[in-house]
């Protein structure tokens, strides 16, 4: 027992590395561990809600210029079901603010899984460009609808006076 208690008594002394090394690393780790407490944790937390507050204030100001853009804007959630349209969008579709309806029950052509996408969609006589643009990090996607039938009427009266033209002058 004596011996035992030797050695403890030698090794429990600054004299020898090992123990020197051991309390010197404890001493690092916990450090490394209050800075990471109470410096590191804070300041991400900090940076986590100035970022989600950012993202809102982002978000509440598109929802702003939405709403004053002269074409017909679309929001849908990340599911497909519309949470906001504007004022363009809401004279076009009457219908389009009822509870639990869906961006397909509006745009027929627009596949689901696709993001980022342009596509043409003809309602009611009326021929739309659609962009829809995703916003993965606000949660949500855009629909722009640009009316372009008379564009389209345009390049089909231009297709017929092409083809008449050329009718007249193979004629002569």
């Amino acid at each position: 027992m004596n011996s035992l208690d030797n050695y403890f008594k030698q090794f429990l002394t600054f004299d020898n590395p090992l123990f020197f090394a051991f309390i010197l690393g404890v001493i690092v780790i916990g450090v490394i561990i209050l800075i990471f407490f109470k410096i590191i944790l804070p300041l991400q937390k900090k940076f986590v809600s100035e970022s989600q507050r950012f993202l809102l204030e982002k978000a509440e100001l598109m929802a702003l210029f939405a709403e004053m853009d002269p074409e017909p804007l679309i929001r849908t959630d990340t599911t497909g079901f519309i949470i906001q349209t504007n004022e363009a969008s809401r004279k076009i579709f009457p219908d389009i603010e009822d509870k639990e309806k869906k961006i397909k029950d509006i745009l027929p052509s627009f596949k689901q899984n696709t993001t980022d996408t342009t596509f043409i969609e003809n309602m009611d006589g009326k021929i739309f460009s659609v962009i829809a643009k995703e916003y993965n990090r606000l949660g949500f996607t855009n629909f722009y609808l640009h009316d372009i039938t008379q564009i389209k009427k345009y390049e089909t009266d231009l297709e017929n006076y092409k083809n008449r033209l050329k009718s007249f002058a193979d004629k002569l």
